[in-house]
């Protein structure tokens, strides 16, 4: 599927507000089927732009979430502990997975 530069910004911008890939097809007025079958297309343009949207917006919020947690906000600090836990036990199952242990 062709799609512009400009409208691969939208589809990360869109994706880091949480639009699902049909939202994003109408916004951008595209055809659906073919923006599902590149979003699904993993390596395809419209994928890596959309997760990497997800990725950025999640990487913000965790640094506010951080700085917040620096500043002495328990909850944040709470917060903050469970995703690196989280984080921590996915690092170690792709470790596994990718036999790196």
């Amino acid at each position: 599927m062709l799609i512009l530069p400009e409208q691969l910004q939208e589809v990360e911008e869109l994706a880091g507000i949480n639009y699902g890939p049909r939202e994003i097809a109408k916004y951008l007025d595209i055809p659906e089927n073919g923006f599902l079958k590149a979003w699904a297309e993993p390596g395809s343009v419209i994928n890596k732009a959309y997760h990497k949207g997800q990725l950025m917006a999640q990487a913000q919020i965790d640094l506010k979430l951080q700085e917040s947690a620096k500043t002495g906000n328990l909850t944040a600090t709470q917060q903050w502990q469970k995703i690196k836990d989280a984080r921590d036990f996915e690092n170690v199952k792709t470790k596994l997975l990718e036999g790196l242990l």
